[in-house]
């Protein structure tokens, strides 16, 4: 009920508008009038999607859309030291010098 109040308000007042445009400029009327018929098309389409997007007290289920905005979890990427060691074990195995130099010292 406050919603129909809030639009009835909104909608005398772009009344009241359109009589001032008139008023002042009354060769202008099809525009102003054009201008009004948006105005009051913008309100009844604003009433409608607050009306409509009121959920109550009432649980609802979860739209797909809704679903899929929700966002992925996040995997976590592998740990750096044990990258480190992975690439120090991989080098180490292929030549001396990184036997030596890489592995050799992180053992």
């Amino acid at each position: 009920m406050r919603l129909v109040w809030s639009m009835v308000i909104l909608a005398v007042l772009g009344a009241f508008a359109l009589v001032a445009a008139l008023t002042v400029s009354p060769e202008s009327a099809g525009g102003a009038l054009d201008v009004f018929f948006l105005y009051i098309g913008g309100l009844t389409l604003l009433g409608l999607v607050v009306f409509t997007g009121r959920r109550g007290g009432e649980a609802l289920v979860p739209s797909p859309f809704d679903e899929a905005r929700r966002p992925m979890p996040v995997a976590p990427g592998p740990l750096p030291e044990l990258e480190r060691i992975t690439r120090a074990l991989s080098l180490g195995t292929q030549s001396a010098f990184d036997y030596h130099f890489r592995l050799q010292p992180l053992l």
